[in-house]
């Protein structure tokens, strides 16, 4: 039993196993000693540290990014997807987690908010089918007449309460008017006013993080907005909206005409809500982190690349730029 003792020789066996792909009796026939001699040696390897096994888990990864985002951001829980090798690929990954963990926050009594976009659609269509039939799904906004009208705020809210055998409730007005006047004459309509109502009385919420550069901005491709107007936004400091309000890359909403003619639930009243956040792709990372200092989010669903980018951001930052 020498050998066993020997850590020279110890790690000649380690190499020929872990490393040249030996098998135990090619070893035990190299090294003269029997096959159950050569599981000994393995085992002495292992208890003496001159093999060190570990086992790669991607979701130990993507929870260290998690938590490193959470550590920048003044959010509770945030949740990271695996980055597929396609946009597609990556925004059904998020849509797969997202309708995980919503499932995990809905109850019979549930009165869930719900906003647009072509995030929000992946949760929603990953959604099995559950039988919450006292839940009611609420359209957060007006309709952006997306040019695909499953992303928009009607369809969206439609197609989530059929998942949970819920009810639900629509917005059937733009979701921005020309100007404060009209939305104020929009809100004293009786049917508005009782969907204010519920808006006031949400248990949880759930949105889209909107980019404000006219290549990306949905109010932009719905014409709610000229490309003008989106830039001069730009210019303005503003990266991006939640529910049609817009934010600046640190998290303020300015006081400025588009933010004072949205349909639909107030900013007071989304501050209020349990917010969760849904957002992925490389051009959304300055938008989501935007979103994420607004305060308003408690929870961030999003994808390994994105938070990737939005971390290469933070670590770039003198650290009171980060508080």
């Amino acid at each position: 039993m020498a050998p066993m003792k020997d850590r020279t020789y110890l790690i000649k066996v380690a190499r020929r196993y872990f490393e040249d792909g030996y098998s135990q009796q090619q070893i035990a026939e190299e090294f003269n000693v029997s096959r159950p001699t050569v599981s000994m040696l393995l085992k002495k390897c292992r208890e003496e540290g001159v093999v060190d096994i570990r086992i790669s888990d991607p979701d130990d990864a993507r929870n260290a990014l998690a938590a490193e985002l959470k550590a920048h951001f003044p959010v509770e829980r945030v949740l990271v997807a695996e980055s597929r090798h396609n946009y597609q690929g990556t925004i059904e990954s998020v849509g797969e987690l997202g309708a995980e963990f919503i499932q995990s926050l809905l109850t019979p009594e549930s009165m869930l908010g719900t906003s647009w976009g072509e995030t929000l659609y992946q949760i929603v269509h990953h959604l099995p089918h559950i039988n919450l039939s006292g839940a009611t799904v609420v359209q957060l906004v007006g309709g952006t007449g997306a040019e695909n009208p499953h992303y928009d705020g009607f369809d969206l809210a439609r197609s989530f309460a059929l998942r949970l055998h819920g009810t639900y409730r629509i917005l059937p007005v733009p979701i921005l008017v020309r100007d404060d006047s009209v939305r104020r004459g929009l809100l004293q309509e009786r049917g508005i006013a009782a969907h204010q109502d519920l808006l006031a009385s949400l248990t949880h919420a759930l949105v889209g993080v909107s980019s404000s550069s006219p290549e990306h901005s949905a109010l932009v491709a719905s014409g709610y907005l000229t490309r003008r107007e989106s830039q001069k936004l730009a210019s303005m400091g503003v990266i991006g909206n939640m529910c049609g309000y817009h934010f600046t890359e640190d998290g303020e909403f300015p006081d400025i005409p588009v933010n004072r003619c949205i349909v639909g639930i107030t900013l007071d009243n989304l501050k209020k809500v349990p917010l969760t956040a849904a957002a992925c792709g490389k051009h959304k990372a300055k938008t989501l982190a935007g979103a994420m200092r607004t305060g308003f989010i408690q929870y961030v669903i999003t994808d390994e690349f994105t938070a990737l980018s939005i971390l290469e951001d933070c670590r770039e930052l003198p650290l009171s730029s980060r508080l």
